[in-house]
């Protein structure tokens, strides 16, 4: 059986679709291609092992479905430099290259939305709009539209062409027949933006400025949460209001208020059936709030709530006592702090006097997070090891937040010296071995203060 299983990998690695890579293949590969899709792993990383397997699965799905692009990994222990250059510094790390464009894969790390990703990433993000059926088809389909005005082979047209990458939507167009565009604009080129909401229409001629014109109107300042405006609010850090309600004058009251706090705040609301509402409130620890209530999230992601907010003046009352820094930051918290396992379970609310007390190690974790629960005995075990020798800790982020602590990444560990609030980050490999490295560091050095 054992010699049936090492053939069996041999024979899988042998014929692999997945290309290695170094600095040099790198190069000729992107040189010869239009889309590539890169991984950068260690081979000592957990999480790199675990995904293996998983990016083999994606290979042969690409393959399937005749996807353009070519996947490649890259070992970092041996191109140390080449991942330094991508600033990659988290295992594993996704890039996807487009000619001259270097973009970072923040999606899920699921086979079918990694493909689903690829497949809608390889096509053309720039459609072009020939006949004024088509114009009227393309903007009833998108609730935003961008469309250019002007030739499909200029500097103006690269330009836009870059941003659009950048941006990686597919509510573009361009028109280089004005016939086919019935809204009255000068000769381009210049960019329109048409919305079923808000402002309806708006225009530029600042092709140097794209990017910045695309942030400012991909979405509706008033609107669903939905998968777009998920990426747009947690994904580029947006400040954003969100209403947890049930009446259906919701969006009414957020269009009224919006004429006041658009341009600072984008506004949403959340549909009860929604796959989003429940999760949302999961996640960010509302759960004890009663509908309906407001949520203001800032671009550090750090929350705002009102409760009995009805009308359009509620919504603006919260806003202005937000903008005037007079709304209290909301930190949820579990009640309780116990130990279990050697490992003491903190909670948001006594997290920064419990680490004042001296030296302890703490794990953040949050509930669904795969590579958490595969650390979990790995931690348990070290905590085992040095039991009396030193203090071990953990926190679920999933029902705490913790004041001058922002966590993004997990799982996490921090080393505290009890001389401050400012915790030491481990940045090595999530193994009890080379944990054990870091505890005997920091008996023998209690009051470190670099990362490690």
């Amino acid at each position: 059986m054992e010699v049936y299983l090492l053939l069996f990998c041999i024979l899988s690695l042998t014929f692999s679709k997945i290309l290695d890579l170094d600095s040099n293949s790198l190069n000729n590969i992107l040189a010869t291609n239009d889309y590539v899709f890169v991984e950068f792993m260690a081979k000592w990383c957990a999480h790199s092992r675990k995904f293996f397997p998983r990016y083999e699965t994606v290979s042969e799905l690409i393959e399937e479905h005749k996807i353009p692009v070519i996947l490649g990994r890259i070992d970092i222990d041996e191109n140390l430099s080449l991942a330094e250059s991508y600033n990659v510094e988290a295992y594993p790390t996704f890039l996807f290259f487009h000619k001259s464009q270097v973009i970072n894969y923040t999606s899920d790390l699921d086979e079918q939305n990694m493909l689903n990703w690829l497949s809608k990433h390889t096509k053309p993000l720039i459609q072009t709009i020939s006949t004024n059926d088509e114009f009227l088809s393309f903007r009833e389909t998108h609730p935003v539209s961008f469309f250019m005005i002007g030739q499909d082979n200029d500097d103006f047209y690269e330009k836009y062409n870059k941003a659009v990458i950048k941006s990686l939507e597919t509510n573009f167009a361009v028109i280089t027949n004005l016939q086919v565009f019935d809204v009255p604009v000068r000769s381009g080129p210049c960019v329109v933006v048409f919305k079923k909401s808000d402002e309806k229409f708006a225009l530029t001629y600042d092709f140097d400025n794209l990017q910045e014109f695309f942030n400012k109107h991909m979405i509706p300042w008033v609107g669903p949460l939905n998968d777009l405006a998920i990426k747009e609010i947690f994904g580029k850090a947006r400040p954003a209001l969100f209403m947890f309600s049930q009446a259906h004058s919701v969006i009414d009251e957020l269009n009224q208020a919006s004429e006041i706090i658009k341009g600072s705040l984008l506004s949403v609301y959340l549909d009860a059936k929604s796959k989003h509402h429940i999760g949302l409130i999961e996640k960010l620890g509302l759960e004890d709030f009663k509908q309906p209530f407001a949520l203001i999230l800032d671009k550090n992601m750090r929350k705002f709530v009102k409760e009995d907010v009805f009308e359009a003046k509620d919504i603006v009352k919260f806003y202005e006592e937000w903008k005037n820094n007079k709304a209290r930051v909301y930190y949820k918290s579990e009640k309780n702090v116990y130990e279990e396992n050697g490992i003491w379970n903190l909670n948001g609310e006594s997290f920064n006097m419990e680490v004042s007390k001296g030296p302890v190690v703490v794990y953040f974790y949050i509930k669904d997070c795969g590579y958490c629960r595969m650390f979990e005995a790995e931690y348990e075990a070290l905590a085992e090891k040095y039991k009396g020798q030193m203090r071990f800790a953990k926190v679920n982020c999933s029902k705490n937040d913790i004041e001058g602590v922002r966590i993004t990444e997990f799982p996490t560990v921090l080393y505290y010296s009890g001389e401050s609030l400012q915790g030491v980050q481990y940045l090595g490999p999530f193994t009890e071995e080379m944990l054990s490295v870091l505890v005997e560091s920091f008996k023998s050095n209690p009051s470190v203060k670099t990362d490690l």
